[in-house]
């Protein structure tokens, strides 16, 4: 279980310091989580699933033509007061 140390701390086998990121057995975990020493990393896990873009006809964008686009632009510059 990959995890973040969040206060430094040692053990009979190793000294681990906070903000160190190690890899350790779940079940020594479960009591330095429950000791606020840790807290389980997660910043590489990807995200376990990916939501689908909406594909309906309402949240598609309408394409516009560069005529169109040219003609918008104008009439924009047209209500601008001077």
């Amino acid at each position: 279980m990959r995890v973040r140390v969040l206060k430094g701390f040692a053990t009979a086998n190793a000294a681990y310091s906070a903000g160190q990121v190690v890899d350790i057995d779940p079940r020594k975990a479960e009591g330095w989580l429950k000791a606020g020493l840790i807290m389980e990393d997660k910043s590489l896990n990807g995200a376990k699933e990916t939501k689908k873009q909406d594909q309906s006809e309402s949240s598609k964008k309408k394409e516009t033509s560069p005529e169109e686009e040219i003609e918008l632009f104008n009439s924009i510059e047209e209500e601008e007061p001077e």
